[in-house]
Order: structure tokens, then sequence, then C-alpha cells
């Protein structure tokens, strides 16, 4: 016996997509809190945002 099934991508159907980029704006302010810390405490990590700044790597990147 033999089925065939076809296979569609329906992309959702958006209306307006928003000015901001965080999904729960309420989280933003912990958001900046963690940044500040991680600026201070990684000074590694700094190192890397300094050094691939001007290429964003991983822009578009959905994390």
């Amino acid at each position: 016996m033999r089925t065939t099934t076809k296979l569609t991508s329906v992309a959702p159907a958006r209306t307006a997509r928003p000015r901001f980029k965080v999904k729960d704006l309420a989280l933003a302010e912990l958001g900046r809190r963690e940044i500040r810390l991680a600026e201070q405490e990684m000074p590694g990590l700094m190192a890397l945002r300094a050094r691939y700044a001007a290429t964003k790597p991983l822009g578009g990147a959905r994390i």
C-alpha cells in the first residue's frame, strides 16, 4: 500500500510588526541590569563584543 502526503508550509498571518524586539517589555529593565553585570564581571565577554561589533556575525540569529 502506498500513500502520498503533500506537505505545505503556511506562514502565519502577521499584522504590523512591533517597534521593539523584546517579547515582554516588563523584562527590559532586568535585561539591562544583567547586561551591566556582565560588563563588569565578564571582561572576556566585553572583549568579544568589541572585537565583533562591526561584523555582527550573529546578526539576525534568533536565540
